[in-house]
Order: C-alpha cells, then structure tokens, then sequence
C-alpha cells in the first residue's frame, strides 16, 4: 500500500505500493535535497523488509531476536508501554544448553 515504517508511525505514506527500490536508501536520511542529507557513519547488520507493517506482538519477537543476536539490551522497536519488551530483559542461551 506504499507505506515505508521506521518505527511507528509511517515515515512516508503512498497511494501505490513501493516500487522504487532504485530510489531506496538504507543508511541515509534525506531531507528533502541531496545537499541536506545524511549518511549513516557505521554498518548496516541486518536489513529487515516486510510487505506490511508490524503488530506490536511482532515488533517484539523481532526486538528479542535483534536484541540477542547482536548483544543490544537496551533495543526497543515498540513504542507500547504495555509491551512486556520494554522493561524486560533477554539473555542469550549459555553454552552447552540445549532446547
């Protein structure tokens, strides 16, 4: 439906869905012009696209996923007081364990 989600809310909205991938941009921030835009210092771990956007039940399951895999306790993808990810810490499996 052409919606483009960083976290909530919607960072643009459109009547079409998204074709542009051409004109897609990770690591940047354009403010309307290439001369005021911003370019991400860093690296880009894992990119993450969806046809759709994320139920907050959602947002958390991918927080804890992210939050494990690469050691960042203090992630937060929903913006629900209610979410128990808030507050609530991960941990990862220690060694040896088995599900």
């Amino acid at each position: 439906d052409g919606r483009h989600w960083m976290h909530p809310p919607p960072i643009s909205v459109a009547s079409a869905p998204f074709d542009g991938v051409r004109r897609l941009r990770v690591g940047l921030f354009d403010g309307g012009s290439a001369a005021s835009a911003g370019f991400l210092d860093g690296h880009v771990a894992e990119l993450m696209v969806y046809d759709r956007a994320l139920t907050p039940q959602e947002l958390d399951r991918l927080a804890n996923y992210l939050q494990v895999k690469y050691d960042l306790p203090n992630l937060k993808l929903n913006r629900d007081i209610l979410s128990p990810l808030r507050a609530m810490g991960v941990s990862k499996p220690r060694s040896g364990c088995q599900d």
